[in-house]
């Protein structure tokens, strides 16, 4: 399934930005299956600041050994920092 994740470039189905590996996991952890949805457009639909949701995604991640390794093999992309799910952004 990581190898998905890395596939093609993907872009946000709402706003049309680029969509990161770790942002794709975390669609997929909340169900968002077929469309894929940056973090910011993700957020704004759940109510949520990006990085209170990514806080919480992230727990729930560590917390499944099979979602930490797919997190593990993508948490570094060529943006690292820019965004609130980045590893440096929450302290791993």
């Amino acid at each position: 399934m990581v190898s998905a994740l890395f596939a093609a470039a993907v872009r946000c189905s709402s706003c049309g930005q680029p969509v990161c590996p770790r942002e794709r996991l975390l669609c997929r952890v909340l169900g968002y299956h077929r469309a894929a949805t940056c973090l910011p457009c993700l957020a704004q639909e759940l109510g949520q600041s990006q990085g209170a949701l990514c806080r919480r995604l992230v727990s729930h991640i560590q917390a499944r050994r099979c979602l930490l390794r797919e997190w593990n093999a993508v948490r570094h992309c060529r943006r690292e920092g820019s965004k609130a799910c980045c590893p440096s952004n929450l302290g791993g």
